[in-house]
């Protein structure tokens, strides 16, 4: 991702209130087109800083991140010719090129225009600027699509803060609830209460392709890139050639904990059914918040709450401390990540995870790390996996009993579960069950014989097919004869209550549960093997009952009979009892 390849960079992150903005310069490049906010995307935000309310809904109100680059200017001539120390003051505050924000910025510029602030954000563009026009303007005016737009804005917000400005038609539409604004409220909590992440780059020549990476769906500005340029920006304060290099050594340890996160099996195990983020650490951060006491300080509705609480964490008591502070939450991160490789390592430790995290009504990733941390050992913390999923199969009384047409979503659970019980066994074999393969794809709970076809032609053109060993003759002599045949067929499919029973469910992948179809055992048997010499992913389970491993001294491989479905189901009954501790 292009931000994070600036590492080297003096990039530097923080909150700035809207009032820090004032007398600032802000440049907006060429390749950015002009403003284009739609009356509801302003009147959402004025909504949102309308109503917000501090204390209740936290501390400040968020704007999306401010993406700029410091304009180099001869600064000292500057100051020169100033005319008054606000004039130096303002230089000071320098000069920047807007990379990303600038739709949010300048609505915030008309806002404070629309309140009669005498101070306000500079802005320029650097193709033919239209913000002096607008200021002057007090009406619509359609010249040309930018100016267009911009008087558009300020029309609109001019009617929403001054209610005794607007038609009895406008009435209808703007701020309908017809509420009179407090402009000094309503200026406080522009000014004071709201916030801009602002993320300078740095000394960079890139800022082009930031701006068409941002934009163009190739990366977003994740709560893992802010959090990121935090830890940079507070190592190495000794020296510059010192910061360089733990910036570098941060930098390639953040690198290498995404790279790992990222690799399918590591990330399904943890993640459950989530799809990968654009950036993968963002599930470690996250957690470390969900389980922090200060969790519930920060708005679940806040896409950047997670960096709220690292920014917290590190900045929040102002000092030089800082630099010591973020060294030490950084070695926490790293600590909560070797404890994921940890689990990742352990094969039956991986199993059990991954099976809270795919099992329907599992554990959170934050209930399953809590827990860790409270257990004193290890060998606890799998003892506590392994009770709590009992609770995901209706253990003990109920789970042999499960049925497909009754609830589906347990039995799924607690066919995964014999699979994860059957390769933890074998522990010594550290073989992993592919939650990546789970995940991936859609699964079925496929019946293994299948319901009685109503078609008798087709029906006897597969027995002819699978006529080994003469097993279908008599069905099929009976079938010729026109005689009754219904007891004989009854041998070859699962009727009635014993359709829908455990003993006659696996798991399989939809898409090859789709491609067997509704056919004969024999058959199925046949395609699934095709599939599997093709890499298709089936469960160790699964496959063992189309090799009939559970079943005791099998006489035919043609069909699922009676005797099979008795068979697997007591091999599933006993292996979930030695599971849990409870063989008999």
């Amino acid at each position: 991702m292009i931000i994070t390849t600036y590492y080297m960079a003096e990039n530097k992150i923080e909150l700035k209130s809207v009032s820090e903005l004032l007398g600032m310069k802000f440049y907006i490049p060429s390749y950015q087109r002009g403003y284009r906010w739609t009356d509801l995307q302003i009147e959402n935000l004025l909504n949102d800083i309308c109503e917000f309310n501090k204390g209740v809904d936290g501390d400040f109100y968020c704007l999306q991140p401010l993406v700029v680059k410091e304009r180099k200017k001869d600064l000292l001539a500057e100051i020169k010719q100033a005319n008054s120390i606000e004039d130096v003051e303002n230089l000071l505050k320098g000069e920047w090129i807007v990379i990303d924000g600038q739709q949010r910025l300048t609505t915030i510029y008309l806002i404070l225009k629309a309140l009669g602030n005498e101070k306000c954000p500079s802005i320029e563009y650097e193709r033919e600027s239209y913000i002096k026009d607008c200021d002057k303007s007090t009406d619509i005016k359609k010249d040309n699509i930018e100016i267009y737009h911009l008087t558009s804005a300020k029309y609109f917000i001019d009617r929403w803060i001054h209610l005794e400005k607007r038609t009895d038609e406008e009435k209808k539409w703007i701020n309908p609830k017809d509420v009179k604004i407090d402009i000094e409220v309503f200026r406080n909590k522009i000014l004071e209460q709201t916030k801009f992440i602002f993320y300078n780059v740095g000394d960079i020549s890139e800022e082009h392709d930031i701006f068409n990476n941002l934009n163009s769906g190739k990366i977003a500005l994740t709560n893992a890139e802010l959090i990121k340029a935090l830890f940079l920006n507070k190592v190495g304060k000794e020296d510059i050639v010192h910061r360089e290099v733990e910036q570098r050594l941060l930098a390639d340890e953040f690198d290498q904990i995404e790279r790992t996160l990222r690799q399918d099996d590591f990330w399904y195990f943890l993640a459950g059914n989530t799809k990968k983020h654009s950036s993968c650490i963002n599930l470690l951060f996250d957690l470390m918040l969900e389980s922090s006491v200060q969790n519930s300080k920060y708005r679940t509705d806040e896409p950047f709450r997670t960096f709220f609480y690292f920014n917290d964490l590190i900045n929040g008591n102002g000092s030089e401390d800082s630099y010591k502070e973020s060294k030490i939450i950084w070695e926490n991160v790293r600590k909560v990540f070797h404890i994921m490789e940890g689990w990742f390592n352990d094969s039956v430790m991986y199993n059990l995870i991954g099976y809270h995290r795919a099992a329907n009504g599992g554990k959170t990733l934050c209930e399953i790390y809590k827990k860790f941390c409270e257990e004193k050992s290890k060998n606890e913390f799998k003892k506590w996996l392994v009770d709590e999923c009992k609770n995901h199969i209706d253990y003990p009384d109920g789970f042999i009993q499960l049925r497909y047409d009754e609830n589906k979503d347990k039995v799924f659970n607690l066919l995964l579960l014999f699979n994860i019980a059957t390769l933890n066994e074998r522990p010594q074999e550290a073989v992993k069950f592919s939650f990546a393969n789970l995940h991936k794809y859609n699964w079925d709970i496929e019946h293994i014989s299948p319901q009685n076809p109503q078609n008798i032609e087709k029906v006897t053109k597969e027995l002819r097919e699978g006529n080994v060993n003469g097993i279908f003759t008599d069905l099929l002599e009976k079938i010729n004869n026109g005689e009754n045949y219904d007891k004989e067929l009854d041998k070859f499919f699962a009727m009635d209550d014993d359709l829908m029973a455990i003993g006659n469910l696996t798991l399989l992948i939809a898409h090859d549960n789709r491609g067997i179809g509704n056919g004969f055992f024999f058959k199925k048997r046949q395609k699934l093997q095709e599939y599997y010499q093709q890499g298709s992913f089936i469960p160790a389970c699964s496959m063992n009952v189309f090799m009939k491993f559970y079943s005791d001294n099998p006489e035919q491989m043609a069909f699922w009979d009676e005797k099979d479905r008795e068979s697997y189901k007591n091999k599933l009954e006993q292996t979930i009892k030695k599971f849990f501790g409870n063989e008999q």
